[in-house]
């Protein structure tokens, strides 16, 4: 079965699971860093909003790309 649109264009690029975690971790790691560098104003508001809007949103979507092909098989990508 062929992965859907979505998932090949989330994925575009990466060649196996360990590398897609990496940038999943990636995306967490810079969540849990805007935060505080919002908090403390080394980041303007409007610039930290949108970085944390795009790796929220990277996030779940690298996630539901991972939960799609461990369920489909990650053979199917080529």
């Amino acid at each position: 079965m062929r992965p859907p649109f979505w998932v090949r264009f989330v994925l575009f690029g990466v060649p196996d699971r360990a590398a897609v975690m990496g940038f999943y971790w990636l995306f967490v790691i810079a969540l849990v860093l805007l935060v505080p560098a919002m908090k403390l104003d080394w980041l303007p508001r409007s610039k930290g909003s949108f970085a944390l809007c795009w790796f929220a949103f990277s996030l779940l979507t690298t996630n539901a790309a991972i939960r799609w092909l461990d369920r489909h098989g990650w053979e199917a990508r080529a």
